[in-house]
């Protein structure tokens, strides 16, 4: 504590301290509010650190580390620090490198599918800047291997083998994200407080980019070459048990009992501090959002940009479609394909001298760029769509990487818990996750049977969201001339996954080499019904969920019995689907049992605190008042309520209903949709540490494959 104290009398001081502050601020207020709180603090003497200096790295370093996560490697160069000339020309490097579209790496080896990941970048820091790069490798392929060919572009790049005009075309799109981030407030305050901690002008922030813009190729290349030699250090992540762990004796930890009714002089003083409240604003969607059919199952929607020059088209596809397991196949795909007049190559580089981005998703396809190449973009796009032609060997490269990224989402405990046991635990051993193709229909598939579903995927009923600067008339006529639709749109067939009942325990266990383990437990509740949303998102708030929740203090503060805890009743904002009662635990092997009685003593006992629930009445209102739904998130929005059948603003219902409610009100909620309830239990763990006894005490125990769970 001495050590803490010291350190904070001598750095949190006035003159080195700065205050960032991005948003809908009331700039004159807000000065003298910073000058009552801040403007007393005295200034004192503060001595520039003294960093070390490393000697030159002339060597080549090789580390390891071990897990059962996917394979990895990673190299890493050190450079000069923020205020040399390392820093600006690392960025525009690795930029060249792979900028996720038109870089080296990105054409030449995930474009042509030699790896299934690469990429690079560089990180500007006061004493030192690092260029990485890192890749993930095919199966079969060695982490040695995909090494060689991250350095392999590297000296493509020290040799100069590489247009100029990528470098124009890297200044036109690193602007275009600049935009797309300064949207955000957060990001505006990082980018103030980081010149501040820099120690930066701030016109080298305002101009970075026209600075990076002067430097030519020659100077890339010689500086490539002079920093960019056998002087790194590799790093290869391998499957495998980590044979270094250190344990550490666990101490004794005493319950410490907790006494909400209890209040401290300084929460009382605290609560008498009036706080300004803002008026939540809700959604007008008449009025926020346009729509208006192409054709008849094609509607168009559209929301005006006002922040800046930037457009983004999104092409929802048909919900069913999206469950067709070849359609997942076909639209992955797709980013490897040329046409009859493109290269695959030569249409990543097109789209991003154009300074727009297409992404391809199992949701939706979008593009997303400068509005000035709008029409253009969508003109490619359209005729990527409609002409993208077979290649066999991109579709054998392809099979064979869905088998790596399957093989590796095995090895995540993530996708092992929330993905699959959680579907499986809500739809049974067929559900909407594990319902892919086998490796052998993997196999089967031909290239030209996936080419003939992208062809066809505009025939089937979608819709198309634009948001940008041009008007709704402009932007309506420009893609529905532009947007070619067959003379009938087709629906595609229903595909439905039964939800199972939970009227009786049962435990799934996955045996997983984990240090901890995980239970999460699930429990069907009422078909969708739009009139528990307040009161559920009041328990979320004061029972289950966040640091002052009951649930949180109960299990970890008060009991020390485990690492994370939480609960929760889901909404799924559509007709025919279910609300589910939650509740998660990650623990100590040896406290499993402990702690999962403690969860089910509190979800079938809520204590009564009114203290607390007044206060989660408070956030959950403040959170409403200061939310905005704007932009592209008023048509995603919509489009979620559209599905629970509703097409208003719920959270106004939701808003006015918790300024009335009471604790009785949680209590009745509690009592008729948590209490007493039967679930599924889904646990992941290390088997040979695992108290099975105390699983069976939770009921019937089923240990489930990951062939089970992945559905390969």
């Amino acid at each position: 504590m001495e050590k803490i104290h010291a350190y904070f009398d001598k750095y949190y001081v006035p003159n080195n301290m700065s205050i960032a502050l991005a948003g809908d601020l009331e700039y004159d207020a807000t000065i003298v509010m910073i000058d009552k709180y801040f403007g007393g603090m005295e200034a004192k003497e503060v001595h520039p650190r003294v960093m070390p200096i490393e000697a030159p790295q002339t060597t080549i370093k090789t580390r390891e580390v071990f897990g059962p996560m996917q394979e990895w490697v990673n190299i890493g160069y050190r450079i000069g620090g923020y205020h040399t000339d390392d820093a600006l020309i690392a960025s525009l490097v690795t930029s060249i490198l792979s900028n996720g579209q038109a870089g080296l790496m990105d054409l030449n080896l995930v474009q042509q599918q030699k790896v299934i990941r690469a990429g690079a970048y560089s990180n500007a820091m006061h004493d030192y800047s690092t260029i990485e790069l890192n890749g993930s490798p095919k199966e079969g392929q060695t982490l040695e291997q995909v090494k060689d060919l991250l350095l392999a572009e590297v000296e493509k790049l020290k040799q100069g083998k590489f247009d100029a005009s990528l470098m124009k075309a890297i200044i036109k799109n690193e602007k275009k994200d600049q935009l797309s981030q300064l949207e955000q407030n957060w990001l505006r305050g990082y980018i103030l407080s980081n010149a501040f901690i820099m120690e930066a002008e701030w016109s080298d922030f305002v101009n970075y980019y026209d600075n990076m813009a002067k430097i030519t190729k020659e100077e890339v290349v010689a500086w490539a070459n002079k920093n960019l030699n056998d002087n790194y250090c590799v790093v290869y992540k391998r499957n495998g048990e980590d044979n270094d762990v250190y344990k550490v004796e666990k101490p004794s930890i005493t319950p410490v009992d907790l006494n909400r009714e209890a209040q401290s002089d300084f929460y009382k003083e605290f609560e008498k501090m009036e706080s300004l409240r803002l008026t939540p604003e809700f959604v007008d969607y008449d009025k926020a959002l346009k729509r208006k059919n192409i054709v008849e199952d094609v509607l168009f929607y559209y929301v005006k940009n006002e922040s800046n020059d930037l457009f983004t088209l999104f092409i929802e596809l048909d919900e069913n479609l999206k469950k067709d397991k070849k359609v997942k196949v076909a639209i992955e795909y797709l980013k490897f394909l040329g046409t009859d007049k493109y290269t695959a190559t030569e249409l990543k580089q097109k789209f991003y001298e154009l300074g727009v981005q297409y992404y391809v998703r199992s949701s939706s396809i979008y593009m997303t760029g400068l509005n000035e190449s709008f029409e253009e973009a969508l003109k490619l796009f359209e005729h990527v769509l409609l002409n993208c032609k077979v290649d066999e060997t991109a579709m054998k490269n392809l099979v064979a990487d869905v088998k790596k990224k399957r093989a590796d989402g095995k090895k995540n405990k993530g996708a092992i818990m929330h993905s699959g046991l959680s579907n499986y635990a809500k739809y049974g051993a067929k559900n909407k996750f594990n319902d892919v193709l086998t490796n052998d229909e993997l196999d089967a598939l031909t290239a030209q049977e996936l080419v003939d579903l992208i062809h066809a995927l505009t025939s089937y009923k979608h819709t198309l969201f634009y948001y940008g600067e041009t008007a709704f008339d402009a932007a309506y006529n420009t893609v529905k001339e532009i947007h070619k639709l067959p003379a009938t749109i087709k629906t595609a067939p229903e595909v439905d996954y039964p939800e199972l009942a939970t009227d009786k325990n049962v435990v799934y266990f996955v045996d997983y080499d984990m240090i901890q383990t995980q239970v999460l437990m699930i429990s069907k509740g009422e078909k969708w019904n739009p009139e528990i949303l307040p009161t559920a998102s009041m328990f979320n708030s004061y029972f289950g969920s966040g640091l002052s929740s009951i649930m949180f203090q109960e299990i970890r503060e008060s009991k020390a019995l485990a690492y994370s805890a939480y609960s929760y009743m889901s909404a799924p904002f559509k007709i025919g689907e279910s609300h589910y009662v939650q509740a998660f635990v990650g623990t100590q092997v040896n406290k499993l049992g402990q702690a999962v009685e403690a969860i089910m003593e509190l979800m079938n006992d809520m204590p009564k605190a009114d203290i607390q629930f007044n206060e989660s009445k408070i956030a959950a209102l403040k959170k409403i008042e200061s939310e905005r739904v704007i932009k592209t998130g008023i048509y995603w929005r919509y489009r979620s309520l559209e599905k629970g059948g509703l097409d208003y603003d719920i959270r106004e219902n939701i808003y006015n209903t918790i300024k009335d409610m009471s604790i009785d009100d949680m209590e009745k909620f509690f009592n008729d949709n948590i209490k007493g309830r039967k679930y599924v239990y889904c646990v992941i763990g290390k088997k040979s540490e695992m108290d099975m006894e105390a699983l069976e005490k939770l009921g019937p125990v089923k240990e489930l494959s990951l062939e089970q769970l992945f559905g390969y």
